[in-house]
């Protein structure tokens, strides 16, 4: 069967579009169009003043066959620049159903607006195709607190109030650095933010944990201004993540072209994922690491409750440096009458720092205490090149 056109192409019988002073550069239809059918592929066409008509270029448009109660608003960007995938969205969504009982386990998401499954066809993205397989699959069930335009900062503030009451047993954080503002920020501030957002994603973990649930990370992916340099940064701090003993939802590599951009047609615009974007981050997701039970759960609990400090160094003085590896926090205490340096030639200092795989900075204690370093300083590491 043949998709329908609108007018069978015929400019005599085209669907006119209208704007207004108050929605420009936007441009609507009179009234809803009809999608029940069949798929539909269409153009746009300027008629100008002279009579003259300028078809846009590429490929045709298209919307599939929807069978979705309500209108659709059907957003598709600007004239000339078709996207290889739809997006689209009831104009009026119907209220949300009661959740059905079940006997798996509650998971929770808390991210930013690609978690929301913005720019998928009627949301469809990554998260809601995840629930309805763990629905499937486990009998889980999973609750989208996403919000468009989430930080580090806003997903902190706004944690206990979204994130507590739903009383979860896995909370995935699924943020990114677009939102951070990496794209465009100095180069030179570029590290700080980047340390920044680790740093949020890591008390978010604590915070999950406090709760008694597993917290899980989505992985960084790719924007559409990033550069190589915006790409190494993405390729740190994944590698960190992969360290921090949490299990991650890993579409980095399906993603990204190793520049730091999108892969050819997988997004809509530089900071979201179009519906085959989504779908890749769906299908790049380990199923198996929802496989488990509340048993498992109650016991990480426990072993996460008795983590202790590790003592790494101690002189005779009393200047003490301690490390609880689990939450890679390091403590420095010195009671001691002396200033202390710390140099390269504490090897043993050294192999254990490098352990706690801290990011290279300044570290400034948030309450600091009598006999406590109130800073400490973590040089990155300089690699010579071998001629």
């Amino acid at each position: 069967m043949q998709p329908l056109s609108w007018g069978a192409w015929d400019i005599r019988k085209a669907i006119a579009l209208h704007t207004s002073a108050d929605c420009y550069p936007l441009w609507e239809t009179e009234g809803a169009l009809d999608l029940s059918t069949q798929r539909v592929e269409y153009k746009y066409v300027r008629l100008m003043a002279d009579g003259e008509a300028q078809w846009e270029a590429g490929a045709n448009r298209w919307v599939p066959k929807e069978s979705e109660a309500g209108p659709i608003m059907v957003v598709d960007g600007e004239f000339d620049r078709v996207q290889p995938h739809p997006f689209g969205y009831l104009e009026q969504p119907a209220p949300e159903p009661p959740l059905p009982p079940f006997n798996g386990l509650k998971i929770v998401v808390i991210g930013s607006s690609v978690a929301v499954g913005h720019n998928a066809w009627l949301f469809n993205g990554w998260a809601k195709q995840l629930g309805q397989r763990l629905q499937e699959k486990y009998d889980h069930q999973l609750v989208n607190v996403s919000k468009l335009g989430s930080t580090v900062s806003s997903t902190l503030d706004r944690f206990n109030a979204v994130v507590t009451p739903e009383q979860p047993d896995i909370v995935i954080i699924a943020l990114s650095l677009g939102n951070e503002g990496l794209a465009h920020c100095r180069p030179e501030a570029r590290r700080a933010l980047q340390r920044r957002f680790e740093s949020g994603l890591q008390q978010l973990i604590k915070l999950t944990r406090q709760l008694g649930a597993r917290p899980m990370l989505g992985a960084v992916y790719p924007h559409g201004d990033y550069d190589p340099e915006h790409y190494g940064l993405l390729q740190d701090t994944h590698q960190r993540m992969l360290t921090w003993g949490v299990p991650i939802l890993d579409w980095f590599g399906a993603l990204s072209d190793r520049q730091g951009r999108w892969k050819p047609g997988l997004s809509f615009d530089p900071a979201h994922p179009n519906s085959q974007g989504h779908r890749l981050m769906y299908h790049a997701i380990d199923l198996s690491l929802f496989q488990i039970d509340k048993a498992e759960l109650i016991a990480e609990q426990q072993r996460l409750a008795q983590r202790t400090e590790l003592p790494i160094y101690l002189d005779p003085e009393g200047f003490e440096v301690t490390i609880c590896r689990e939450e890679k926090r390091l403590r420095i205490s010195n009671p001691s009458s002396f200033s202390y340096r710390i140099a390269p030639y504490w090897q043993e200092l050294q192999t254990a720092l490098q352990g706690a795989r801290l990011i290279p900075g300044l570290y400034i204690a948030n309450q600091p205490q009598t006999g406590v370093l109130p800073y400490f300083s973590v040089q990155a590491m300089v690699r010579s090149k071998q001629r």
